[in-house]
């Protein structure tokens, strides 16, 4: 898939999960996109990564660098009360299964739960 044919088809960005995690994907400039992964650690803390990589339109993946992966905690309410950045330098790839479907492999370190995303929204 053509990552500009896609940003105006918008059929392969949005919101996608599963029982373990949340994530959004957007368009960045060029062949870049931008992913937003969140889990829920227990009830008052929640993980959150930042990752921006390179689309390879040739192997459907995205290889990414400088991802930053936050611990939130919450108060009683559920309102965010602090955003601690555990690391800046992580690194993997998202290996994409058409677009309504992908897998995170993450280098920096071992992600507990499910890796498999598909689409929500």
């Amino acid at each position: 898939m053509n990552i500009e044919t896609a940003k105006t088809e918008n059929d392969f960005f949005g919101e996608f999960g599963n029982e373990d995690y949340t994530a959004s994907a957007q368009a960045g400039e060029g062949n870049i996109m931008i992913f937003t992964v969140k889990s829920k650690i227990s009830e008052n803390k929640s993980d959150e990564w930042g990752i921006k990589g390179y689309y390879s339109e040739e192997s459907s993946l995205v290889n990414y660098t400088g991802a930053v992966r936050y611990e939130i905690t919450h108060n009683r309410t559920g309102a965010k009360k602090s955003r601690e950045t555990v690391y800046d330098n992580g690194a993997g790839r998202i290996i994409f299964d058409g677009p309504d479907k992908f897998t995170r492999r993450n280098s920096t370190d071992f992600i507990e739960g499910n890796t498999e995303f598909t689409r929500t929204k």
